[in-house]
């Protein structure tokens, strides 16, 4: 069972068409999960990630590091020139990135 903790906002007017999670050409909707690990004995995930103006592969490392981070992993290490605030909202110039955090099990 898994169990979602939203923690972002996104205007209507981002969500676009979805995205085919191969990494390659402009994102413009939701990309696939990506695991995050186990911290504290809780295994979580970042999920319903939606890149604006990236690609999937650049939207999934931007909420990996970032995710990771929110949940006791590492401090985050977002590609160069991105901004993350504690909403699960990260950008760059005219890119955004949203995310889910979800809890597994």
């Amino acid at each position: 069972m898994k169990a979602a903790l939203c923690l972002f906002a996104v205007p209507a007017s981002l969500i676009l068409a979805a995205c085919g999670g191969s990494g390659q050409g402009a994102s413009n909707g939701t990309c696939a999960d990506v695991p995050l690990g186990t911290f504290d004995g809780q295994t979580w995930s970042a999920s319903e990630i939606e890149g604006v103006g990236v690609s999937c592969g650049t939207a999934q490392e931007v909420a990996k590091q970032w995710a990771a981070q929110q949940v006791g992993g590492p401090q985050a290490k977002p590609p160069r020139g991105w901004n993350c605030d504690g909403n699960s909202i990260c950008w760059k110039a005219g890119s955004r990135v949203t995310f889910a955090l979800t809890l597994e099990g």
